[in-house]
């Protein structure tokens, strides 16, 4: 019996599941899902509402004690972390798979400190002094460079005298950006949920959707860009009918430019969407 297929087909970690096996991701882009879910968590953690749900998923992550085996009835954190730890293991194939799994293996995430981390959350000991500390660390552990994530993390750590504002922001930006990085998957991490209902709740409801339509509107053409190429293939059409005819009757003219004219006005708008 293949005891590796059927785990991977009852694994009960939900990025692990959406992301074909964290098939979707880079070595970094597990490193980021790594520290994004670890700085969520202690949001759930600093809350009084989700204290209990934060404190309860970090006893399912150690409960196994390490990260030393493969096991599909962990959590999301606990197969990041195995990921990172074991970068060579058979059950993942990563993106650019050599070049991640080399990544995982020039990071030095210690796993002591990780338990020990989660540990003191799952006990209430995660004091803010403690908690400080250790996400510094562990920023440069998983070599951090995007300075959203770092300002998220200094945010966090002075969290209880932050402004209404400022912690929606936060919530909001954790959960697009694991989101983002994670497509289809990101919806499926386990955290997630625990984060939506402060959004909902805080008024920002339609942030994703607003900034799904930023996206998209960026991916068109501007107006501007459109009429520069409208021009530029109003110069071109004019110019091909020249050299071609070489002849000049003001009815070549004006029918080359308007072809032209057309040609880099659809040009100009079809390039961006390819």
């Amino acid at each position: 019996m293949d005891l590796k297929l059927i785990n991977q087909e009852i694994a009960e970690a939900r990025l692990f599941r959406y992301s074909r096996s964290f098939g979707a991701f880079t070595g970094r882009q597990i490193a980021d899902l790594l520290f994004l879910n670890t700085l969520a968590l202690h949001l759930l953690y600093l809350e009084d509402k989700t204290v209990k749900r934060a404190k309860d998923y970090a006893k399912i992550t150690v409960a196994y004690g390490n990260f030393a085996l493969f096991r599909t009835a962990a959590s999301d954190l606990y197969l990041l972390a195995y990921a990172l730890l074991h970068p060579d293991n058979q059950n993942m194939t990563f993106t650019k798979h050599s070049e991640s799994k080399k990544f995982m293996e020039g990071l030095q995430f210690d796993q002591g400190m990780y338990i020990k981390y989660l540990r003191m959350v799952a006990q209430s000991r995660a004091g803010r002094e403690y908690a400080n500390m250790y996400f510094y660390r562990l920023e440069n552990q998983l070599k951090i460079k995007d300075s959203r994530y770092k300002r998220w993390r200094r945010l966090i750590s002075t969290y209880k005298n932050l402004k209404f504002a400022q912690r929606n922001a936060i919530y909001a930006q954790l959960v697009f950006e694991i989101k983002r990085i994670g497509g289809g998957a990101g919806r499926g991490s386990e955290l997630v949920p625990a984060l939506e209902p402060f959004l909902k709740k805080r008024g920002y409801r339609d942030l994703e959707r607003k900034a799904n339509k930023a996206a998209a509107d960026a991916q068109r053409p501007s107006f501007a860009t459109r009429a520069a190429g409208t021009v530029a293939g109003a110069i071109a059409g004019k110019y091909a009918i020249d050299k071609l005819r070489k002849a000049k009757p003001s009815t070549q003219d004006k029918i080359g430019t308007g072809i032209g004219a057309i040609a880099g006005y659809w040009a100009s708008g079809r390039k961006r969407q390819k």
